[in-house]
């Protein structure tokens, strides 16, 4: 589900269209544009996104990192766990699944509770995906700062449907000079605090 609308992207920033005839494309652009800056923070699938939506992910996958007690999500925030899995043989069966009550979940991941029964998480022996867990993550409600950065890349995109590849105009004989095509510096900042750990903008 789009966190933005036609409606908003052309009052905010495309104020010099009228109507709503050209609601069909900008609807395409948001979505790929909201796809575009959840692959930039490190948001996993196909169809990445940073609204709420359920992940099962393995440590040793860059999904889930050990730290001490600590056991790190991505990707985050990370609203429930569904369960979780420790296995050092990697079997996989109901055996190793974890008591809720032995971790305590943060906007990052779990922790396990002092004097818990399971008293620390496995690395893994063979390919290091020792831990399994199914959890939900992402924005119930999407940061502002998000939404400014999407919006303004839906409005860079919708430029450079006239002009892309060009940094400027010809003008008589006068030769345009070509650009590069990348996400504006202006969105990356704007989108830098709530990069995932695991990559970098």
């Amino acid at each position: 589900m789009a966190y933005l609308t036609a409606a908003v992207v052309r009052a905010t920033w495309l104020q010099g269209l009228v109507g709503t005839s050209e609601d069909t494309l900008i609807g395409t652009i948001i979505g790929r544009a909201e796809a575009a800056v959840a692959r930039l923070l490190g948001y996993p699938g196909a169809a990445p996104t940073i609204e709420s939506a359920s992940y099962t992910r393995y440590s040793g996958d860059s999904g889930v990192f050990v730290v001490g007690r600590k056991l790190r999500l991505e990707p985050w925030p990370v609203t429930a766990v569904t369960s979780i899995y420790d296995d050092p043989d990697e079997n996989w069966t109901s055996l190793y699944l974890v008591d809720p009550a032995d971790y305590a979940v943060q906007s990052w991941g779990v922790m396990l509770k002092p004097g818990s029964a399971h008293g620390a998480w496995s690395e893994g022996a063979m390919s290091g995906q020792a831990v399994k867990a199914t959890f939900t993550a992402g924005f119930a409600t999407v940061p502002a700062d998000i939404i400014t950065a999407t919006g303004m890349l839906v409005k860079h995109w919708w430029h450079l449907r006239t002009n892309q590849g060009f940094s400027s105009v010809p003008a008589g004989e006068a030769s345009a000079s070509l650009r590069e095509e990348t996400i504006p510096a202006a969105v990356r900042q704007l989108l830098a605090p709530y990069r995932l750990p695991s990559v970098l903008l």
